[in-house]
């Protein structure tokens, strides 16, 4: 009965009248399942981790309608199952809610109590009396926001929704109006006891996630040993060791042959069993993409190898190199780089930038060169959108040579100096120091100036950014200096950025057309043109120019594309360098008398190695933060956070967790190198990775071709999983949001439609066709046993059966499951809850209830009503039950 003819009945009656207005929505919300909407189930749980929500629609019903001091109201609910007896809790909610969108992340929570029932059997009608609150509703309809059921522990009960296609009983407000009292009519005979549903199985505990990998401590240099003092005198004291570089190279096994300064490629080695590692080997020339990075030392097959992911690395040159202009894979010497000029490359991978130059004409020299640290591609359509690239860590300065010690006077035989004292360790950073060229403003952005090119040994030097010049941007100086002087440049990471205008944090940065040397807010959404400097970490206050902020540095010379799918360049890891070491003591004035001066003393021990820098960002959890899965950001108030992602965040992924959290507790974050992530699935070493559409927060192996859509979040650097069955991998993170791109350029609008033609002839009158048979009734779905003889204990469901009825207490086998989306619907042939049954996989197949993470089940159910669908690969996932 709709509320307007529910209301003319109340009204008019005369004696007690009993009339129910069913319940327009329901839903629950379970905070084991924080991102997913309940609102299509056919049931609705109360206690534990869920909490139900009733909506009942009075809009037609007039304010005075319980003005009677007869009037009643009852809530009504039927208690399909109780999983375990206690006491339900019934108040308002405290905010309006939609059925259809409402989740355990956005539920408006409880308001003002209305009263509790207790529930300790199955398969009853229980009734409260909510009068008030419905009066309350029908004179101020804007406080109607419905009723919120949760349980007081230990309780936990089933009812039905609206949805609910058995028994059939959703929530309902029973009014009740008393006229007159009427003749006692004859006692009625007792109504026959409904069914007692079964009791739903406890769902298992999920396995705690895997701990992840430790990184690698950086290996530095032994600097040379300090001089000694003069003899007869005090000797100097040996200069301080130099500090120590931190490394951004991975140990590989060689898979052939591996030379120093040769470019390498993985190259996949028993892909499909668990725990082995991709292998690499020198490049060949018909290698023009999937660059792992520069060989640092010579291997050959089954001995380690040490490759150069990102930063500088020396690599052979196949001919003359300009420093400043792009690298790539040589396509006429294996292994060897090529200078592929000062313009950005529109094809295949851009390995780094060179930072020296050889002589014109040279062939075969080793040159300094910048690695970006992953696959960066050069974009060919008409303006596909490249996505971000992964941020790069830029080299810290080398650590300052000890000052040497005071010479003593002259004296006849004096002691040997003292070797030099040992480096201090040295601390890695993301800057990188250059030579000045005109003006260099602390927090302004800084572009390449070539210096000398064609001269051997000649560096790049940076100047002041200008606003015609919108890409080439390396980074922001964070001290000012001029002309020939040194000026420090942060390249990857946090850093400070003079805006020209208000800035809000989350969004993207660009160099700034109207300020020289300034960054400029680009927006939320990904730019379309221009390089994309990096994304901010603080607002300012609306209308300000000229604030210093905080941003996220890229690192790479990351450009925006307008095209509708260019493929993007995978990015690389972060590699962060030693800060500069501890200066080393003054030597100690001799004090022998005059003499001839002494002999130079050995060079002092080197300084000790430069600590690797970090690639692993602190946040705080948002929400739920899960070990090894994978995170993004959102906003709370003017901080980033972070939360697990879901099956609907395929793009604008920060990293994978490296411990779990919850709302408001520090969550570690590895944004770049290798990294253990969780799988579904099969993984293949040396396949792309990208975040999984079910189960959402986790990786998915992408396969061996580069992916053409969302982001490209790494490489597996191992192999292993089979099925839907959960495991943990090593992969290697890019470092930032790399968007893979199917090139070429947007399709053009559809033209005008033409105008209509003459209208022809009228045709001669058909003979009459015989008459057709008479049509039976159309199936809505292809019935393969019928409630009258539904399917026994050990039958099998009919592969071509879209609904099935089965009867109580059997087991049924589910058909093979080797057509993707193939939907079975299975009903009990016997009403209420207590006639259920159950399913099990044929063979060779594999069923999953609810977590497909716990791994396949042997039988699911007993449930009255079942839903699977099957993924084409032996596997059947259970949608909905009952």
């Amino acid at each position: 009965m709709n509320a307007r003819a529910l209301a003319l009945a109340l009204l008019g009656a005369s004696y007690l009248c009993a009339q129910d207005l069913p319940v327009s929505g329901d839903t629950f919300v379970d905070t084991a399942y924080p991102n997913l909407n309940f609102g299509s189930s056919t049931y609705l749980q109360v206690g534990g981790t869920t909490t139900t929500y009733l909506q009942f629609d009075l809009s037609s019903l007039p304010a005075g309608l319980l003005t009677s001091p007869n009037a009643k109201v009852n809530l009504g609910l039927w208690l399909g199952r109780i999983g375990s007896v206690g006491t339900i809790q019934i108040s308002q909610a405290a905010a309006a809610w939609s059925e259809a969108t409402l989740t355990a992340n956005n539920q408006p929570g409880s308001g003002a109590a209305v009263g509790t029932l207790p529930v300790a059997s199955a398969g009853e009608f229980v009734y409260l009396d909510i009068t008030s609150v419905v009066a309350g509703w029908l004179s101020a309809p804007a406080t109607n926001f419905g009723l919120v059921i949760s349980g007081v522990s230990p309780a936990v009960v089933f009812l039905d929704s609206k949805e609910s296609v058995t028994t059939s009983h959703a929530a309902t407000l029973e009014f009740v109006v008393a006229g007159p009292a009427g003749v006692t009519g004859a006692a009625g005979a007792a109504g026959v006891a409904g069914l007692i549903g079964a009791t739903g199985a406890t769902g298992s505990t999920g396995a705690p996630g895997p701990t992840g990998v430790t990184g690698a401590t950086g290996v530095g240099l032994t600097g040379a040993p300090g001089s000694t003092g003069a003899t007869g005198a005090t000797g100097v004291t040996g200069v301080t060791g130099a500090t120590g570089i931190a490394t951004s190279t991975t140990t590989f096994t060689c898979n052939g042959t591996c030379t120093s300064g040769f470019l390498q490629k993985l190259v996949p080695f028993n892909n499909g069993t668990q725990g082995q590692s991709t292998q690499v080997t020198n490049n060949t020339t018909n290698n023009l993409t999937g660059i792992a990075g520069v060989a640092t030392s010579s291997s050959t097959s089954g001995l380690s190898v040490t490759v150069a992911q990102y930063g500088t690395s020396n690599c052979t040159f196949d001919s003359a190199v300009n420093q400043g202009d792009y690298v790539q894979a040589s396509s006429s010497t294996t292994g060897n780089c090529t200078d592929a000029g000062s313009t950005y490359p529109t094809s295949n991978q851009i390995v780094g930038v060179a930072l020296s130059s050889s002589n014109s004409g040279s062939t075969g020299t080793s040159q300094t060169i910048f690695v970006f640290g992953a696959e960066v591609r050069g974009v060919s359509g008409s303006g596909g959108a490249t996505g971000a690239t992964g941020a790069v860590g830029a080299t810290g300065p080398t650590g300052a040579t000890g000052t040497a010690g005071t010479n003593g006077t002259n004296g006849s035989a004096g002691a040997t100096g003292a070797t030099g004292a040992t480096g201090a360790t040295g601390v890695a950073t993301s800057s990188t120091s250059f030579t000045c060229n005109g003006t260099c403003t602390s927090g302004f952005l800084q572009k390449l100036v070539p210096f000398n090119n064609g001269t051997q040994g000649q560096s790049t030097r940076v100047t002041n950014n200008t606003t015609s010049n919108l890409t080439g941007v390396v980074g922001v100086a964070t001290s000012s200096s001029t002309s020939g002087f040194s000026v420090t440049v942060a390249q990857y990471g946090t850093a400070n950025c003079t805006f020209d205008n208000s800035v809000n944090q989350g969004d993207y940065v660009q160099v700034s057309s109207s300020n020289n040397g300034f960054c400029t807010d680009a927006g939320s959404t990904y730019p379309t043109s221009n390089q994309i400097v990096g994304i901010a970490l603080s607002s300012s206050n609306s209308g300000s120019t000229g604030t210093s902020q905080t941003i996220y540095i890229f690192g790479d010379q990351i450009r925006g594309t307008s095209g509708s799918g260019g493929a993007t360049g995978a990015t690389g890891p972060t590699g962060a360098t030693g800060a500069t070491g501890v200066t080393g003591p003054t030597g100690a004035t001799g004090t022998g008398t005059n003499g001839s001066q002494g002999a130079t003393g050995p060079t002092g021990v080197t300084g000790a190695t430069g600590a690797a820098g970090s690639s692993v960002i602190s946040y705080t959890c948002n929400a739920t933060c899960t070990q090894n899965h994978l995170q993004v950001l959102v906003t709370s108030g003017t901080v980033s956070q972070v939360q697990d992602a879901t099956p609907t965040n395929l793009t604008g992924l920060v990293g994978v967790a490296q411990n779990s959290a919850t709302s408001g507790q520090p969550v570690a974050v590895s944004v770049i190198g290798s990294v253990s992530c969780a799988f579904v699935g099969a993984v293949a070493a040396g396949h792309y990775v990208q975040a999984s559409t079910f189960p959402g927060g986790v990786c998915a192996d992408a396969g061996a071709t580069y992916p053409t859509s969302n982001q490209i979040v790494g490489i597996a650097l191992s192999a292993g999983g089979s099925g839907s069955l959960p495991t943990t991998q090593t992969i290697y993170l890019f470092g930032a949001e790399v968007r893979g791109g199917s090139g070429g350029g947007a399709t053009g609008p559809t033209g005008a439609t033409g105008s209509n033609g003459a209208t022809g002839a009228t045709g001669a009158t058909g003979a009459a066709g015989a008459a057709g048979a008479t049509g039976g009734v159309a199936n809505a779905y292809t019935v393969g046993a019928h409630q009258a003889s539904p399917l026994a204990n050990g039958a099998t469901v009919s592969a071509t059966a879209v609904v099935s009825w089965v009867a109580a207490d059997a087991t049924v086998t589910l058909p093979p499951a080797t057509t993707a989306g193939q939907l079975v619907i299975l009903i009990s042939a016997t009403n209420g809850y207590s006639a259920g049954f159950a399913a099990q996989a044929g063979s060779g197949d594999k069923a999953f209830d609810y977590n497909a993470q716990n791994g396949s089940v042997s039988v699911v159910g007993a449930y009255a009503t079942m839903s699977f669908v099957s993924d084409g690969n032996h596997n059947w996932y259970i949608v909905n039950v009952n």
